[in-house]
């Protein structure tokens, strides 16, 4: 493991203990789900095409900060075998207004990936940044996303940037997620540079105060600039979450 994946695991930690002794009662949201193939969202490339059981643990508290555990399982071969679709990351962030209808979502993962707690081989830096403007009939987005990665010639950095709109309609006890945003890949993680689509579309039903069921979500990506060598593709998923308030 070398320094500064220690420093960035180790400044984890501790702001999750500092945090939980100044928030007595965080929010805890557990959400477990089957998708058909694994594509990373970031950039659409394909990580497996054979099936993956994904969670994440995410632990808000009331400050807006919050932690977060995701991880991926391949549901070919053995876990941590080294295929992509075995994934484990620990993220960091904040979400929040700064004013009325404009909310900020930003936050920095670490990816562990594709051989689990080896740390520094093939693993990422991810850190991101969404402000959403509500509108009456829809919202504005605008990102920022940042993938440092490992390369012969030392760390590789590439940003992602986004602009597009995002929709929530609810109806008795089913809501309708949906997003489209356009992207300009500085050239991330291997992909060409360019522009793409990414969107995603989520049916869910309130089960209950504490649970919601996923019944399906789409992952979708498009590439528009000619030279790309990613194909149109979409990840699709079922699952269940869990909130504790």
């Amino acid at each position: 493991m070398n320094k500064n994946t220690l420093s960035v695991i180790v400044l984890l930690f501790l702001s999750v203990g500092v945090q939980a002794q100044e928030n007595h009662s965080p929010t805890v949201s557990v959400s477990s789900y089957v998708a058909n193939r694994y594509l990373g969202f970031g950039t659409g490339s394909v990580f497996s095409k054979d099936p993956v059981a994904q969670s994440d643990v995410l632990v808000s508290f009331s400050d807006g900060v919050y932690v977060d555990l995701w991880d991926s399982r391949s549901l070919k071969g053995k876990w941590n075998s080294g295929s992509l679709g075995d994934e484990i990351n620990y993220g960091i962030g904040w979400k929040g207004f700064l004013a009325p209808g404009l909310s900020l979502n930003a936050s920095t993962m670490y990816f562990d990936m594709p051989k689990v707690f080896s740390f520094g081989t093939g693993d990422f830096i991810y850190s991101r940044a969404f402000l959403t403007k509500d509108l009456k009939l829809l919202s504005i987005v605008a990102g920022y996303e940042n993938y440092i990665t490992r390369s012969k010639n030392g760390p590789l950095s590439r940003n992602l940037w986004s602009f597009g709109v995002s929709k929530c309609l609810s109806f008795n006890s089913f809501s309708l997620r949906t997003s489209a945003l356009m992207i300009n890949d500085g050239g991330t993680a291997g992909t060409d540079h360019g522009f793409f689509m990414r969107g995603r579309i989520g049916l869910d039903r309130n089960m209950n105060e504490h649970s919601v069921l996923n019944i399906i979500g789409i992952n979708w990506y498009k590439p528009l600039t000619i030279h790309d060598k990613r194909k149109p593709n979409a990840m699709v998923y079922t699952g269940i979450t869990f909130n504790s308030k």
